[in-house]
């Protein structure tokens, strides 16, 4: 048979295909299959973010009534806090769509992210009033506690899935 005679889909047609063999069906299945925590993460971080923007788009609108004294916290806010919480939130989606993708850069983003998370935090609590209304409000304490935790834990897991070949 001559190459101008060749069809890649006779083989198929005459019944004489075989199909993969289950090894290489298996490396295929394990290179295409992400971690179950992949997941969580990345519908987890998108959803903070989506939460995150909905709620400040809101409250900017005055769609939302807040109690006085979250009114009046959220009042000390201005634009420079608004637009440097859409940076955040865009960062965050980010670095949850390249872990989804399972790209090396997600361990380094999520370690910015902790890093600066971090320091926006001390930020927040030396120019506003962010001490005294944390210790106001137990959920939001209990909410900043866990923050870093979370933001640690999943950075570790990103480098680790990094250090082992998982994000490339």
């Amino acid at each position: 048979m001559s190459e101008r005679d060749f069809d890649p889909f006779s083989q198929f047609s005459q019944g004489k295909a075989e199909p993969p063999s289950s090894s290489s069906r298996d490396e295929c299945a394990a290179e295409s299959k992400r971690p179950k925590l992949v997941w969580v993460i990345t519908i987890f971080y998108v959803c903070s973010a989506a939460f995150l923007l909905i709620s400040f788009a809101a409250i900017r609108q005055d769609k939302v009534r807040l109690p006085p004294e979250e009114a009046a916290y959220m009042a000390q806010f201005g634009a420079f806090d608004f637009l440097w919480s859409l940076l955040w939130a865009s960062v965050t989606l980010y670095a949850a769509i390249c872990l989804f993708q399972l790209r090396a850069i997600a361990a380094r983003l999520f370690l910015i992210l902790l890093i600066i998370g971090l320091l926006n935090g001390l930020w927040y609590a030396f120019t506003t009033d962010w001490l005294s209304y944390l210790f106001a409000h137990p959920p939001t304490l209990i909410g900043t506690l866990i923050s870093p935790a979370l933001s640690f834990g999943v950075w570790y897991y990103a480098d680790r899935l990094k250090r082992k070949g998982v994000l490339t």
